[in-house]
């Protein structure tokens, strides 16, 4: 879940992802129904994105499409979204090493 807003705009996502060995799927609402639209005209509803991808090593590759249902739909159609992403760092699989212990001289 995630919501943002910017002077007198809105905007919330919720969604959810279901991944299986190496492939995810997942779905997220972009908008907020329940509340208000700041100026008369103005939907709350934004959209639905699919999303789908896979997952190599550290690179993932993903798809997104969004389903538009705002006044935007006439002119766009969706958009297309494919996206790319690298993990240079990965801290669960780094190596654990153990430091050797100098005890402490007792005097």
């Amino acid at each position: 879940f995630q919501y943002r807003f910017q002077k007198e705009f809105d905007q919330g996502d919720i969604g959810l992802y279901y991944k299986k060995t190496n492939f995810f799927v997942g779905a997220w609402y972009r908008g907020l129904p329940l509340l208000k639209s700041y100026k008369p005209g103005y939907s709350n509803h934004d959209a639905v994105a699919l999303i789908a991808g896979f997952i190599y090593k550290d690179l993932t590759i993903g798809y997104s499409f969004d389903i538009t249902f705002s006044k935007l739909t006439m002119v766009s159609g969706g958009s297309h979204e494919i996206s790319l992403n690298y993990q240079f760092y990965n801290p669960k699989k780094a190596k654990h090493h153990r430091t050797k212990i100098i005890p402490c001289a007792k005097f």
